[in-house]
């Protein structure tokens, strides 16, 4: 390994030390925008945090009600990624991206490639384009 290759990798190792010791996990930054937002709409509008009258729309009724909403977000992304996956792992399309991952010759046009092909796919059907990307 040429001493370019150890610097470049020594600071990699830095970096992903320092960003995994300092980095909050996903699940709290979730926490803290809802917290924030929460706190924003208590303060900037005349929305109560709970009210027994449920015509009246309240933080705790409104928070609930969109929580609820997303379960059908949830799902079609699942059904998005996981058709995407059977049909580019299936024979047919595994034999394509085997064959289109064998043209480029150096790292920047592997890269060029598959963000390409990944785009071009993503056209077609999103859950496709990400994963043959991955595959």
């Amino acid at each position: 390994m040429s001493h370019s290759q150890t610097t470049k990798r020594s600071f990699m190792d830095r970096y992903l030390a320092w960003f995994i010791k300092w980095m909050p996990d996903s699940f709290v930054i979730c926490l803290s925008l809802t917290v924030l937002v929460a706190v924003l709409v208590l303060i900037f509008t005349d929305t109560p945090v709970w009210s027994p009258d449920l015509e009246q729309v309240s933080l705790v009724s409104a928070w609930a009600g969109s929580f609820w909403d997303l379960l059908a977000f949830t799902m079609q992304m699942t059904v998005l990624l996981a058709t995407g996956h059977a049909v580019a792992s299936s024979p047919p399309a595994n034999r394509v991206l085997t064959w289109i991952a064998s043209l480029p010759q150096t790292r920047g046009q592997m890269i060029a490639l598959g963000a390409t092909v990944a785009t071009l796919l993503g056209f077609i059907h999103w859950g496709l384009g990400m994963m043959s990307s991955v595959l």
